[in-house]
């Protein structure tokens, strides 16, 4: 079985690259996340990182946030894509790296707009308890290669798979 990473990184990365915005499970600023931030822009789209089904969809607004949730197939985990506008249905099922939608400014007006971006989000089977996303990606893709700001670099340095994360350093701009 195949997998794909779910947001691509900068334009100016290579393919099969991921870009941290934001850690789990706290902001940089030490407020709880959900979920990981990940880089991405219009021209981007998110897309499914394994097989699975569509089982919900919620529209967004300035104010509320987007969301895509899959059950995953390989996995068996949700799989949460939010600031995304679908282009899938409730009850679709998708392959790896199917286009799922367009990403949009939803919950811009929340006050945590960080430009165009996807938070992505693992729980366990069946929804519930956040899992940690980086070790799910990690899980299915190892030579999955990371970049990220320094100040989220130092979040990642005590994790248990820091050492095999294939981390590229690369500026913010």
């Amino acid at each position: 079985m195949t997998f794909a990473p779910p947001s691509d990184a900068r334009p100016d990365l290579p393919a099969g690259s991921v870009y941290i915005l934001q850690p789990w499970p706290n902001y940089l600023s030490g407020k709880p996340h959900t979920g990981v931030d990940l880089y991405g822009q219009t021209r981007h789209k998110p897309v499914a990182t394994e097989p699975g089904k569509v089982i919900a969809i919620k529209p967004g607004s300035g104010s509320q946030v987007s969301r895509i949730e899959i059950d995953g197939e390989a996995t068996g985990t949700r799989i949460i894509y939010k600031h995304v506008t679908a282009r899938v249905k409730v009850g679709d099922i998708v392959n790896t790296g199917a286009v799922l939608g367009d990403y949009d400014a939803s919950g811009r007006d929340s006050g945590w707009w960080n430009g165009y971006h996807l938070h992505f989000e693992v729980q366990t089977p069946g929804g519930g308890k956040e899992n940690d996303p980086i070790a799910y990606l990690i899980g299915l893709m190892p030579d999955i290669t990371w970049h990220m700001r320094e100040a989220v670099l130092k979040i990642y340095q005590d994790r248990a798979y820091f050492p095999i994360m294939n981390i590229k350093d690369v500026p913010w701009g």
